[in-house]
This record gives structure tokens, sequence and C-alpha cells, in this order.
């Protein structure tokens, strides 16, 4: 794999999620078609989305790693501000993840601190996505806990 190093990042645009429901998984199949691939989810997991479609995210991620900052609307969508850091490392070459999902150079390959790693575009990843110094506050929520999503 033919990566730049990995640098620490902070996303610092907020992301839309709603929460994925038993028809959703009727609908779909458990499975999403993203831009990178196919992304596989359960019930009770959110749908984002961003400029490229829609993406699961597992609900664990979200719940730990994101504070809702928008109330929930008619269809179930509110704004969540990102609480974590992530490492991430420009790709020079074009790389499949095993999960299926494919970068191709320019994207950025992003490692959650769970170690989870998914493919970023390019464009994407430079406009949403800020270099972190480890001294960096991360994110505080109501309750004062520091990294954590509510």
């Amino acid at each position: 794999m033919h990566t730049g190093s990995f640098k620490l990042y902070r996303k610092t645009a907020c992301s839309r999620f709603r929460q994925l429901t038993e028809m959703d998984y009727q609908r779909y199949g458990g499975v999403i078609q993203t831009r990178e691939g196919p992304a596989t989810f359960q019930v009770g997991d959110y749908l984002g989305q961003d400029r490229y479609g829609q993406f699961p995210v597992r609900r664990v991620k979200v719940e730990r790693d994101y504070r809702r900052v928008s109330a929930v609307d008619t269809d179930g969508w509110a704004d969540y501000q990102p609480c974590d850091y992530r490492l991430a490392a420009r790709l020079s070459e074009p790389l499949t993840l095993p999960n299926g999902q494919h970068g191709e150079v320019g994207d950025y390959l992003v490692r959650g601190r769970d170690h989870q790693e998914w493919i970023v575009a390019g464009d994407l990843f430079e406009s949403t996505y800020q270099p972190l110094s480890m001294s960096h506050e991360l994110c505080s929520n109501s309750s004062g806990q520091e990294g954590r999503g509510a």
C-alpha cells in the first residue's frame, strides 16, 4: 500500500445523520452502495450523507464520537459534531480495503481511534478536515466529558 505518512486530523464540518430502521434494512438489503463501494449496516446504525451520496456509520461510533448539535427534523435527520480525532494519509496509488471500499490517487485513507479504516474523497477530506496537534482539545459535551459523543 502506498500512502503518505499518517497525520492527526479532526473533522471540523458537522455530519448529517439519521438512524437506520428495519424498513431501511428491507429496502437496501443491509447494504448501501457508496462512492467507495458497498457498505453493510444493521438496524440501529446511522445513515450519513454528504455531497457524494449516503453511507452507513456504526451506531457505536456515532454515539461515542459525535455530539448532536441540532434538533431531529421530521425525516429523522440531525447535525452531529465530530468529537474524535482521526489519523489520515493521502493515497499515492489506488487502494481497495478488505471491506471493498476503493480509493483513487489523491483520496485519503482515514483511521479512527478504534483502528477502523475508510476512504474519503480527496476534495471532501481537504474541505472538512484540519490538521490537529496532540495537545489540541478535541471536544467537550454538556457533561464536561472530553472526546465523547452524545
